[in-house]
């Protein structure tokens, strides 16, 4: 088995993209991912993070399905994958704010499950914001 060499883009690897492009593929992927649970989490009972999965599924799927142009931060993918990732990031905080009030007023913060759910939102957004950064 052959290992990938030392600074290799692995996954990330699109020939001839800029390195914005690959940047934001990278990142695209774990938002995509975390988005996916989101939506999973309306059958926990958290319908407002159904919502909120759904637009990051949405804007990571803009950016690693290749609307983006390979070269150069310019056309219509990176504008509303701008957009979108403002948008989601905005959401993502306000599902975080709404999950941490819930879970110390309503629950008493003592179950597990909730705080596991607060580092899956914490994350999301995480994600979010640093892919958004890599689109400007």
């Amino acid at each position: 088995m052959q290992t990938p060499a030392r600074g290799s883009p692995g996954c990330c690897d699109l020939s001839g993209a800029s390195d914005e492009r690959r940047a934001a593929n990278c990142w695209a992927i774990p938002v995509l991912i975390l988005s996916i649970i989101h939506i999973i989490l309306v059958f926990v009972g958290d319908p407002v993070s159904f919502g909120v999965g759904v637009l990051g599924t949405v804007t990571s799927s803009i950016v690693v399905c290749g609307c983006l142009p390979t070269t150069g931060s310019s056309g219509c993918g990176y504008r509303a994958a701008e957009i979108l990732g403002i948008i989601t990031s905005f959401y993502f905080f306000a599902n975080m704010i709404l999950h941490i009030l819930w879970w110390v007023l309503w629950s008493g913060g003592a179950h597990i499950v909730g705080a596991i759910f607060l580092v899956i939102k914490i994350a999301s957004l995480a994600c979010t914001v640093v892919l958004t950064q890599k689109l400007f």
